[in-house]
């Protein structure tokens, strides 16, 4: 899998993300199946992961996501989950 982000600062102080993966496995696919991969980020190492979103598949195996959020700083990952929503 590749990984390419793009963050820039907003007119308004927040952060507009830009992700987008390469060569990601359908969440169908994995072992346990997931039916769909949300994007989180992490303000820091005690703060609760927040959902940014879900990074759909197509056909060519590549995933994008384009949001903004209001922290400047913080972690950025992806997980297979059963829903969109999740917690």
């Amino acid at each position: 899998m590749n990984l390419g982000s793009v963050c820039a600062k907003t007119v308004n102080d927040n952060t507009a993300i830009d992700l987008k993966v390469l060569h990601l496995a359908y969440p169908d696919r994995l072992t346990p199946p997931t039916a769909v991969y949300v994007v989180w980020t992490k303000a820091d190492k005690t703060a609760p992961p927040q959902n940014i979103g879900a990074l759909e598949v197509d056909a060519n195996l590549t995933g994008r996501l384009k949001t903004v959020t209001s922290l400047r700083r913080f972690e950025l990952f992806v997980t297979g989950e059963a829903t969109g929503q999740a917690q």
